[in-house]
């Protein structure tokens, strides 16, 4: 029986391994932490600060053409600052959730065996096993956000045990509203700051557990407008670096693990050490973008070898030089790209025997 021992041993250890590295033996991502019954609920927080930024971010966006008419760009910077989004585009959202499962025979296992073969002799085995499955399973799902939101509907009647669809049982209003505009009325940039919390019908997303996701959005996107586009003189365009497009990734990871350790001496097993360890870490990944208006071109000068500004002037201007000027070699004041060179051919035609 105890020489039998071994064998049983490496045998449990190659099953409880098989049983998990198997297509048929799967792991819902949906655990720990974003389960099945939250993922609903953290899609609704994330749709609804992701479309309060934007509507209110078009509303400012408004506000400020009609303060720049009014009273000049100085003002219209100073008061309605917004993040230039494309509302003819879509943004994204993805919520991507991972599960990482890990289960293996560590270091730690060994086994000693003793076989005395004369008087005085013995001979020893140490058989030091080690195995491992590692699992990954990942679910995500992509959303297109529309960005022309403008305003916000609030929710019909509320019945008992149903998760309504809007966002917010109540919209407060401004009065007056600035420049006397039905588009205006709504006090937008309130929902964002979440200084009505008893009208969201949502959880909050909080930045540093303590600005709620939309309004951060709006604080970034316009402390990067204010440093790269508006510019107070319009002959300052050209110093412009235009904002394209707002990425951002929030991931959560979380780790636990399991190790068991067993150990048995005999006379004939003077060490017999077996550890197993396993643990599972779930990687919880959010990522949200907004484009620009110039969200094609960046990404067509980041990936696709280059965009055009159509807005540019066709050439440089040039200075003029009195006198008689030296010739300039051809790549000096280009015009256009160089291109793909125009290599000589020759085309040969059968020719008939002389």
């Amino acid at each position: 029986m105890r020489v039998r021992l071994l064998p049983v041993v490496l045998l449990a250890g190659a099953m409880l391994l098989g049983s998990c590295a198997s297509p048929y033996f799967v792991h819902d991502p949906r655990t720990l932490v974003v389960d099945r019954e939250e993922v609903p609920r953290l899609l609704k927080s994330l749709r609804c600060e992701m479309i309060t930024f934007i509507a209110a971010n078009n509303q400012r966006n408004m506000m400020f053409q009609a303060e720049a008419k009014l009273h000049g760009i100085r003002s219209a910077i100073e008061k309605y600052s917004y993040y230039e989004i494309d509302w003819k585009q879509f943004g994204v959202l993805d919520l991507s959730l991972q599960v990482q499962d890990n289960l293996g025979l560590q270091n730690g296992t060994q086994f000693d065996w003793i076989r005395s073969g004369s008087t005085g002799h013995s001979h020893a085995w140490n058989i030091g096993p080690t195995g491992s499955d590692q699992s990954t399973y990942v679910a995500t799902w992509y959303f297109a956000v529309p960005q022309d939101a403008t305003t916000l509907l609030p929710s019909p009647e509320i019945h008992a045990n149903e998760q309504p669809f809007s966002c917010y049982k109540a919209i407060p209003k401004r009065n007056p509203a600035p420049f006397g505009s039905v588009y205006t009325q709504d006090d937008l940039d309130a929902l964002a700051r979440d200084d009505f919390p008893d009208d969201a019908l949502f959880r909050r997303v909080r930045v540093n557990n303590t600005m709620p996701l939309a309004a951060w959005l709006e604080d970034v996107g316009t402390s990067i407008s204010d440093a790269t586009l508006h510019g107070t003189n319009p002959q300052q365009k050209r110093d412009q670096v235009i904002p394209a497009q707002m990425q951002y990734q929030f991931q959560v990871v979380v780790t636990g693990g399991l190790d068991v350790k067993y150990n048995l001496a005999s006379p004939l097993w003077p060490m017999v050490a077996a550890e197993v360890s396993g643990n599972m870490q779930k990687t919880n990944t959010i990522t949200i973008v907004l484009n620009g208006l110039d969200s094609q071109a960046a990404y067509a000068a980041q990936y696709s070898g280059g965009a055009t500004n159509t807005e540019a002037p066709k050439a440089l201007p040039t200075i003029n030089v009195p006198g008689s000027t030296q010739g300039l070699p051809g790549y000096v004041g280009r015009k256009q790209p160089r291109g793909r060179p125009s290599w000589p051919y020759v085309l040969v035609a059968p020719q008939p025997r002389p």
